[in-house]
This record gives C-alpha cells, structure tokens and sequence, in this order.
C-alpha cells in the first residue's frame, strides 16, 4: 500500500524538486501589449559551448496566424517555443513583441497571454475543477465554459458528475483523449490571447486527433496560435508552415 501511495505522488514530488533547483526568476510588472506581431530576430541557443541547437532563427507571426513547425525529431521545436513563451533567453538574438523586446521586466506580462497546451498532460489527484483551475481560485461558470468549448462538458454532466467529478492520480479514470480536452480548458481558462500547442495530441490515435484538432482550430480561430505537429496533416488549416532542419529554419 505505502509503495502504490509513493508511486502516486512520485510526480508531483518530481515538479516541487525541480522547481526548488532553481534559482527563483526575478520578473517585473511592467506591461507588454501584442496588437501587431511577434518576431525572433537572430536568434541562436546551445546547451553546450560550441554546439547549437538554433542557428539564426529569423521568423515573424502576425497576431492572429496560424503558425505551424515541422521538422527534426528532438526537443530542437520545443526549444525554439520555450524561447518565444518566454522560459529560455536566447544566448544570442531577440524576440520582440510588436517592436519591443522581451526582457525580465515585462516577461511576466507576455507569459499571462499565453495557453500552453503540452504533450504530457499532468493533472493531480482531485476534480476536473481543480485541473482546469490548477492551483488558481475556481470560477465554476468560467469552468464550464472552457470545458463546453472542449467538448467535454455535455460528457462530464451526463456520465459523471460534472466539473466535479474525480479524474484519478494523473487522470488514470480519464481516457487520452478527455485528458487532452481537459488540458485545452485548462489552456483556455485564462482567456489567453495566444494558444501554443506542443505537439500536444501526437499520442493519440488519427480519429481522436482529427476531432480534437478542428476542435482547436474552431475555439483559436480569433487567436495567435503556433503548433507543433508530429504529422503534417494536423497543419492542414495553419497559414504558413515552418521547417526546421540542423536548428535553422528553412
């Protein structure tokens, strides 16, 4: 029993020790408004001296496109997206926020106007509520209409007992596809002006994934969104593709 309890909590004590690694951020509170576009200008980014993930990445994402990145398996897309969110600094370059770069002043700001939608969905041990406020106070009525825009709440209220139903330790009662849908809510519940998946539904069977994307294109039709896909098809509605290939874009 002890051990089926430290298994269950092994990942939550994952995220405290690696959030307690770092050094806490120092951020200002100095507002940043995006009205125009986003542009990353030269940038470049390595782990280890002399070897480069991004080479002089020069690429522009007016508000409201669609933008979707292909290319090279590794974690090469995934950095290129941190950076543009905001979780890494680029060694080299910029990333500017209609003509204003990003800097610990006004970081803050930008990362509140963003919905991040990952690949591995991490949800704890209480209700769907609870998930889809993750760890902010819960506006019921906001709840469920992230959750309708998700096409899960109809399932939820008819099945189950609503936002209040239990979803299990990192959602074991919930099948892929409705952890997805509740991570979209979660992703939406702030009202994000930009939507970034990160190769968000790549896991999940081509039926599921189909549905699941026209239902993202459909609520992020009047948002910035960029996506990274493991399949092409899913950037089928995208107004422009983008490639990566040896961490240049082409």
């Amino acid at each position: 029993m002890k051990y089926n309890q430290i298994l269950l909590y092994l990942e939550s004590l994952n995220i405290i020790h690696n959030e307690l690694i770092y050094e806490s951020e120092d951020l200002g509170d100095e507002n940043i408004e995006f009205n125009k576009k986003i542009e990353v200008k030269n940038l470049n980014f390595h782990y280890i001296e002399n070897k480069p993930i991004l080479k002089d990445i020069n690429l522009e994402i007016k508000k409201g496109q669609k933008i979707g990145i292909i290319g090279e398996s590794g974690s090469v897309k995934s950095i290129l997206i941190d950076i543009i969110i905001g979780l890494y600094r680029p060694e080299n370059g910029k990333i500017l926020i209609d003509n204003t770069e990003l800097n610990e002043n006004n970081i803050k700001s930008w990362r509140q106007k963003i919905g991040y939608i990952p690949q591995s969905i991490y949800l704890i041990d209480g209700n769907v509520a609870e998930n889809v406020a993750f760890l902010e106070k819960i506006d019921e009525k906001r709840v469920k209409e992230v959750l309708k825009q998700a096409e899960i709440l109809e399932f939820l209220e008819t099945h189950h007992e609503g936002i209040w139903t239990k979803v299990g330790g990192n959602g074991v009662k919930l099948s892929g596809g409705q952890k997805q849908r509740i991570a979209i809510a979660r992703a939406l519940y702030h009202n994000p002006e930009i939507l970034v998946l990160d190769e968000a539904i790549s896991a999940l069977d081509n039926e599921t994934e189909k549905n699941i994307m026209e239902n993202i294109y459909k609520i992020g039709k009047d948002k910035t969104m960029i996506i990274i896909a493991h399949r092409i098809s899913t950037l089928d509605k995208c107004d422009r593709i983008v490639r990566l290939e040896a961490g240049r874009d082409c």
